[in-house]
C-alpha cells in the first residue's frame, strides 16, 4: 500500500480511537434533549468529517517521506488532531448559552455547537 496512504489511515484510526473515548465520556453526561443530537445526520457528517480530516491534516503537518515514523505515532498524532483543532473552534466560537429545549429537529449551526463544546 501506499505510505502516504497507509499513514492517513492509521491517523483516521487513531482519530477514531478518540471519539469512541469521547462517545463513552458522554454516555453519563448528556440530559435526554441532548441525547437527540446524537442521532441527528448533521452530527455523525461532522463526526466522520472531523476524522477524516485528522487523518489528512496529521499527514499534512508530519508526513514526512524520509523519515517514515512508527504506526504508533501516527496513531497518537491522528488522535490528538480532534482535540486540537475542536479546542480551536471553541477559542473563536460564539456561545448561546440557552438550552437545546422542545427542537424536533437540529440544524447543522445547533449540532456544530454541540459537536465542538
Amino acid at each position: 500500500m501506499n505510505p502516504e496512504i497507509s499513514f492517513i489511515l492509521v491517523a483516521c484510526f487513531g482519530a477514531s480511537c478518540q471519539e469512541i473515548i469521547h462517545w463513552f465520556e458522554l454516555r453519563k453526561k448528556l440530559d435526554t434533549e441532548n441525547r437527540k443530537v446524537l442521532k441527528s445526520k448533521f452530527y455523525w457528517l461532522i463526526t466522520f468529517l472531523m476524522i477524516s480530516i485528522s487523518g489528512v491534516g496529521t499527514w499534512l503537518f508530519f508526513y514526512d517521506q524520509g523519515n517514515p515514523m512508527g504506526k504508533n505515532v501516527q496513531m497518537v498524532l491522528g488522535a490528538a488532531f480532534p482535540a486540537l483543532f475542536k479546542k480551536a473552534v471553541d477559542a473563536f466560537q460564539r456561545r448561546d448559552l440557552g438550552g437545546y429545549a422542545s427542537k424536533r429537529s437540529f440544524s447543522l449551526h445547533d449540532v456544530s455547537k454541540f459537536y465542538f463544546k
